[in-house]
């Protein structure tokens, strides 16, 4: 499925009137002979849904600036097929395969002093181009139908922003223990008192305002622990390892000092989900509570609270519960 950083665009079949009598699993607006007409028929016999009409909506899952570069969802994916949701992931602009990573990160022998200060190739990744490519990206996957959109972590300020702008696309929107700027930018957030017990600026090996992005040491054996604690307290300690050793070093640093701008009519017209993750320390619960405070008062109509006991990588602790609450909040 929104993985660390935008890795997941999943696609969510939905009932609606066929198109066309007897066309099991039709993508709308594409021929019958189309690629996905074929991937589509071929799922539906998969997941026994043959003769059944669904729209397919897109869930994006994760993009993270806290955490940097590709959590992996493939524990989620599976959970999410097995309940008849064929799924798909993208990468969040700057993660995934669009990651880079300074040359001192690859350099042998290391040196920490040029990991410290090497400016990062990720630096001129601003919000608006994130935003842009995310709505190209669920424009071209939902071909042009709006798409059920899931967030997690950081991948929430580029998704809040982009419903803003484009909610034609959006059909709902679903936070996983993910940033909804509605008030200020990450850092204003991050200084609030709800934020107190949140970990990840103490995982920064560089000054921020000098490489030009939140960059993290992911191959110091010393901070393996502290990665643990912040992002997978509660998964077993060689998957959360395999996890880490996931991520990039470099995330972009705009998204966090952006501020994005929404509004009642467009933004707030869209309904949402949020997961709270309650043993999160990279977002405090208190902190996701706050978020959902904040879209309550643009939206009007209350927020659909769903609780999980778990840390901030639900997807791999508990990757069917997540599944359940993702594909039951809408």
């Amino acid at each position: 499925m929104i993985q660390s950083p935008l890795r997941a665009v999943t696609f969510v079949p939905v009932e609606r009137e066929p198109r066309m009598t007897g066309a099991p699993l039709h993508l709308r607006t594409r021929g019958a002979h189309s690629p996905g007409d074929r991937l589509a028929q071929m799922l539906a016999e998969q997941t026994g849904d043959v003769g059944r009409p669904f729209r397919w909506e897109n869930v994006t899952q994760r993009g993270d600036l806290d955490q940097p570069g590709g959590g992996d969802r493939r524990r989620q994916g599976p959970a999410v097929l097995a309940r008849g949701v064929p799924s798909v992931a993208v990468d969040l602009s700057g993660h995934g395969l669009s990651s880079r990573s300074p040359q001192a990160r690859w350099a042998r022998p290391f040196s920490a002093g040029q990991f410290a200060t090497e400016p990062s190739p990720v630096s001129g990744i601003t919000t608006a181009s994130a935003v842009a490519t995310l709505i190209e990206q669920i424009r071209l996957i939902g071909n042009g139908e709006p798409c059920v959109v899931v967030a997690h972590s950081m991948a929430g300020v580029v998704a809040t922003q982009a419903a803003e702008l484009a909610p034609e696309l959006f059909a709902h929107l679903v936070h996983v223990s993910a940033y909804a700027p509605i008030t200020g930018s990450v850092i204003d957030y991050a200084a609030l008192p709800e934020a107190a017990d949140a970990g990840v600026t103490d995982l920064l090996t560089a000054d921020p305002d000098v490489v030009g992005a939140l960059r993290y040491d992911t191959g110091d054996p010393s901070r393996r622990s502290a990665f643990r604690e912040v992002f997978s307290a509660d998964v077993d300690i060689e998957t959360a390892d395999a996890a880490i050793g996931l991520l990039s070093s470099d995330a972009p640093l705009l998204p966090s000092l952006d501020r994005v701008t929404v509004t009642a009519s467009r933004y707030g017209s869209i309904p949402h989900t949020y997961v709270v993750c309650t043993q999160d320390r990279a977002i405090p619960e208190a902190l996701q509570r706050r978020f959902v405070r904040d879209i309550d008062e643009v939206c009007g109509a209350g927020t659909n609270v769903v609780t999980l006991e778990t840390s901030h990588s639900p997807f791999l602790s508990q990757p069917a519960a997540l599944a359940d609450a993702i594909l039951t909040s809408w």
